[in-house]
């Protein structure tokens, strides 16, 4: 079905006319391969932002006909000016929108729609009341200056439509999105093709074990839960797949999530590579935003402070 999808798009584009996002993440090392077998001329585009695992950028390296895009302005300078994009896309950019004024952020942060009214949906937005009345800056800019911008431009310059591998499971917004288009957008303001949008994470990791399919070396090994890679295991199988390493990559000093991971993303970080997490920490300042975190939502950053 995903190369059904592949297809189609290519056939209303032409193979001029369309592009592979490859992060060197495991679900869209999972579309390139799968897009280069319906033909394999497609360009892949990897923006390189600096900020990701040098194992990923490694990676990205060993596949041909990979365009490299970089950043339209440095993180420093991008959370200096508009700060960090926490704990979410989603609520950083209503959090944004709301200090300038914007009724409709205002209302989203206290559990209202767009007429004033109370939203079941939108209470679980009223949590993030506090941050919204921190001193900390925050903001969806952090992607959108590395990354969207980058891709805009070269969407602009060269006529090309992206293939996505972006999936309905993985975000509220994401869900919403594709239920509105489904895999292929064609009457967009911005054609796109999400020929995975169907998958979930069990059917990525499935598709590396049956296909032997190389991952980036942060990611570890493909194992059922529970199993230590090159060992036999005594106990039932769960049947469920997991990365032995990291779950996600992305860039190493992003926030989105940590909160609800204990911030064990920046214990590996500080264990894996002192220097970095002490550049992340001391002069990007994210140390601010964690401890404040850590006080008011009582997590575990502690442990890599």
């Amino acid at each position: 079905m995903t190369r059904n999808r592949i297809e189609k798009f290519i056939t209303e584009y032409g193979t001029d006319g369309v592009y592979i996002s490859f992060s060197g993440g495991k679900d869209s090392t999972v579309l390139m391969d799968i897009a280069r077998q319906v033909d394999a001329r497609i360009p892949a585009v990897f923006v390189d932002t600096w900020m990701e695992y040098p194992q990923i950028r490694s990676f990205v390296r060993k596949y041909d006909n990979v365009v490299t895009l970089k950043p339209v302005m440095g993180l420093k300078e991008i959370i200096r000016q508009y700060g960090w994009c926490f704990p979410s896309k989603d609520v950083a950019q209503t959090i944004w929108y709301a200090r300038q004024g914007r009724e409709w952020a205002i209302n989203k942060l206290h559990g209202l729609d767009h007429d004033g009214r109370k939203s079941e949906y939108r209470q679980r937005y009223k949590k993030w009341l506090p941050l919204y009345e921190s001193d900390l800056l925050i903001s969806p800019y952090c992607c959108i200056k590395q990354k969207e911008e980058p891709i805009a431009i070269y969407e602009k310059q060269t006529g090309r439509h992206p293939i996505l591998a972006l999936m309905a499971e993985e975000s509220a917004r994401r869900r919403e999105a594709y239920l509105r288009t489904g895999c292929n957008s064609f009457e967009s303001m911005r054609p796109l093709s999400k020929p995975m949008g169907f998958w979930k994470e069990q059917d990525v990791l499935r598709y590396h074990v049956q296909n032997q399919l190389e991952i980036a070396e942060p990611y570890g090994e493909v194992a059922e839960e529970g199993q230590v890679p090159g060992q036999i295991s005594f106990l039932p199988s769960s049947g469920q797949l997991r990365c032995t390493g990291e779950q996600r990559t992305g860039c190493m000093f992003c926030p989105v999530g940590c909160h609800l991971t204990n911030f064990s993303k920046f214990i590996r970080l500080k264990a894996y590579n002192p220097k970095l997490y002490e550049f992340c920490m001391e002069e990007l300042g994210e140390k601010k935003l964690l401890s404040w975190v850590e006080r008011h939502y009582k997590r575990g950053y502690k442990q890599a402070a």
